[in-house]
């Protein structure tokens, strides 16, 4: 974003109106400026710049009826242009004066992380913007630099409203990022239960597996556990999540037991978790790490259920 503190402009007369707002010199200097789309010294072309302020309207109507004007320069740090901004910022009617104007720039033209004009609204819960987007053939499952669909992020911030729209545009419920988490996995380990049920209503699979950096095994049930959310487990279990992945052992099981979920660990016998599978970092049963990890009443029920 554009600061007018941190850094110390140098004179760039076209951006020096665009900040003051002076439509009257900005129609005078629009005619003979040399280059409309020159970057200032912090890397801001005046589109851009524009995009960054606050109610200018008038500044970008004039801007965006320029024949000389490229939408598609960006900023130099992150290399955003106007369309990734005004995505951001939800500011419709602008996009579509720009596709007006200029009806061949591409709808997916990507920033230095990767982000489209559509993952940078689907971030924001901007659904009027992502519809719209959509409609000029925007990718619903385009990828950031953490290989993160639109739906991952909204999963990740509980925009159920904006994940429906996703979803009904054909966006994959079960696409991964790049460490193999799955949008109802992040949903699930934030706890966000109306995304999660409607995700699994959608045919997401329930039995998504990733890993972290010590090779512990995570899935949506997983999440659940580790919360210590017994309405979500339950939930989950009850539309097909497998209690006994990996097989050899259940992780739900073991995180019930590291964070000492109790009636996770009722919910998880009732759906008949395997309770002499050793944990493979350890080589214990469910009672061994309940016992070592006094967790004397989980143990206690582990050992009546044997």
């Amino acid at each position: 974003m554009a600061s007018s503190g941190e850094n110390k402009e140098k004179t760039y007369p076209l951006h020096k109106i665009i900040k003051s707002r002076n439509i009257h010199k900005m129609k005078i200097i629009l005619p003979v400026i040399k280059d409309i789309n020159e970057k200032n010294d912090i890397g801001y072309p005046p589109l851009v710049y524009a995009c960054e302020q606050e109610d200018n309207d008038q500044m970008l109507e004039l801007l965006i009826e320029q024949p000389r004007l490229d939408p598609l320069v960006t900023e130099t740090r992150e290399m955003q242009n106007a369309l990734h901004i005004l995505a951001f910022k939800g500011k419709l009617m602008w996009i579509k004066n720009i596709f007006k104007k200029f009806p061949h720039v591409p709808v997916d033209c990507v920033t230095k992380k990767g982000n489209t004009p559509l993952i940078m609204a689907a971030k924001m819960d901007h659904v009027d913007v992502i519809e719209y987007l959509r409609e000029k053939g925007a990718k619903i499952d385009a990828r950031d630099d953490r290989k993160c669909t639109p739906l991952i992020k909204t999963c990740s911030w509980n925009f159920l409203e904006t994940c429906k729209i996703l979803v009904h545009n054909g966006a994959d419920v079960d696409a991964v990022d790049a460490i193999s988490v799955s949008s109802l996995s992040h949903a699930a380990k934030r706890g966000y239960i109306e995304i999660v049920k409607f995700l699994l209503q959608e045919g997401a699979n329930p039995n998504s597996v990733s890993k972290d950096m010590y090779n512990n095994i995570y899935t949506p049930l997983v999440n659940a556990c580790k919360l210590k959310n017994v309405v979500l487990l339950k939930i989950l279990i009850e539309n097909g999540s497998d209690v006994n992945i990996p097989g050899n052992y259940s992780a739900a099981l073991f995180q019930c037991i590291k964070v000492g979920f109790y009636d996770g660990v009722v919910e998880l016998v009732k759906a008949r978790v395997d309770l002499r599978g050793r944990y493979r970092q350890n080589g214990k049963t469910p009672f061994e790490h309940a016992t070592k990890n006094k967790q004397h009443q989980i143990a206690s029920y582990i050992q009546r259920n044997l």
